[in-house]
């Protein structure tokens, strides 16, 4: 009888065994493809080269410059003006505004009513009460003469000066240039490095803000879901055929344990016959 039980346990045992060690094992990885041998390159195509300094280039026209008579006209500045005007416009390297009525009212001039500039005399005369205010004022004013540089002239600390605005940052070069004596020279010097450094800013600022777009989210495909890898099972769903296994084993022993432990002769048992007297 134990042998009995001992091949039936086996029996029971061997396809619990089997289907472990096959859960347990991994399948066998793809073999890799070969990736295709890599073509040589083909030498790109010559295309325009880029300049070599990431400075822009000097613009082909003459920078234009306003000048324009800072607080009250006073007839010492407005000469000063006028003779600015003149040697700027001798040096060919500048413009200065066409319209000689807007000259005019920039430095301070009335002006007759019909020429439709009250709008600049109005702006011209809010000058005058600081470098903070007077540069917002400046700047609409220069950009209503079509300049990209404001020579501003005005009563300083030491006398009358001349100080220089850009147009399209809205602020103020460094240094100032005096006026009780003025060398064509210097004034020349003076203007036109401005007016060149204020050119070529306006030149390289885009027209437009630029607005970078963020890139759509990637979708996945089908072909890059079928490459996704699967989740791997849990550590539970590998080895229950282990448990498994270890729990028939565990109850096999136990009935070959309990079978052996109760091979003794059996109890006595009373029989009854009738018509036999009991000892």
């Amino acid at each position: 009888m134990r042998s009995v039980v001992v091949s039936l346990l086996a029996s029971m045992l061997l396809p619990a065994i089997a289907v472990a060690q096959t859960t347990s094992e991994p399948p066998d990885a793809p073999a890799e493809q070969a990736a295709p041998p890599e073509e040589a390159s083909e030498p790109a195509t010559p295309t325009e080269s880029a300049p070599e300094s990431a400075e822009p280039e000097a613009p082909r026209v003459a920078p234009k410059v306003a000048v324009i008579v800072v607080g009250d006209p006073d007839p010492v500045l407005v000469a000063s003006a006028v003779e600015i005007e003149a040697r700027l416009a001798l040096s060919g390297d500048l413009r200065l505004p066409s319209d000689t009525a807007l000259r005019a009212a920039l430095r301070g001039d009335a002006g007759a009513p019909e020429d439709g500039l009250d709008e600049v005399r109005r702006e011209r005369r809010r000058l005058g009460l600081g470098e903070s205010s007077d540069a917002p004022v400046l700047g609409r004013l220069g950009r209503r003469a079509g300049a990209v540089l404001v020579l501003a002239l005005r009563e300083g600390a030491e006398g009358p000066e001349a100080v220089a605005l850009d147009v399209r940052t809205g602020q103020f070069f460094e240094g100032t240039l005096p006026l009780a004596e003025i060398d064509p020279e210097r004034v020349v010097s003076f203007v036109t490095r401005r007016a060149r450094v204020a050119a070529r800013g306006a030149v390289a600022a885009p027209a437009e803000p630029e607005t970078t777009e963020l890139p759509a989210p990637e979708v996945p495909t089908a072909a890059t879901q079928a490459t996704e890898p699967e989740d791997e099972p849990d550590w539970f769903e590998q080895n229950w055929p282990y448990f498994a296994a270890g729990g028939l084993l565990a109850a096999a022993i136990v009935f070959v344990v309990v079978v052996a432990a109760d091979g003794g002769d059996p109890p006595p048992m009373l029989r009854f016959q009738p018509g036999v007297p009991m000892d």
